[in-house]
């Protein structure tokens, strides 16, 4: 029987200072010890992935747009959907994008079954916070 590994997928949208300096290095230190398995950055800009690979030189990090066929400088602020497509059901999404961009990101994970953390504010209206709680609860879904 073929072993499974059952250990969590991540993708992290945004990759501002927080993703450089907090998220990133925590989630390679969670893949060291054996809790996170393969870890995925989409940024608007292929630029930012590429840089952010460039600071973590030993570490697997896959990149939407990819560094290494996208425009540096193109600006594809819809790369997330195509991590969130690729990232399967019951993978964990780390949202650390402008704050007015978080509800968006937020409810297309959960659309797609995946588990989320969000950089704070969780969103910027009452209004969006029950949406994401409506959608979370219907689902099952950690956010």
């Amino acid at each position: 029987m073929a072993e499974c590994d059952v250990r969590l997928r991540a993708v992290v949208v945004g990759g501002g200072m927080i993703t450089q300096e907090v998220i990133l290095p925590t989630l390679f230190q969670e893949r060291r010890r054996g809790r996170i398995g393969d870890v995925a950055l989409a940024s608007r800009r292929a630029a930012t992935v590429r840089a952010c690979q460039e600071m973590f030189p030993g570490e697997s990090l896959a990149g939407f747009p990819d560094p290494a066929t996208a425009d540096a400088e193109e600006s594809r602020p819809d790369a997330y959907l195509d991590a969130l497509d690729r990232l399967g059901e019951g993978g964990l999404v780390i949202v650390a994008t402008p704050d007015h961009l978080h509800t968006e990101v937020v409810l297309a994970a959960i659309e797609r079954g995946q588990h989320c953390i969000v950089q704070k504010p969780l969103c910027l209206k009452v209004g969006e916070a029950r949406a994401i709680r409506a959608a979370a609860q219907e689902q099952g879904i950690y956010v």
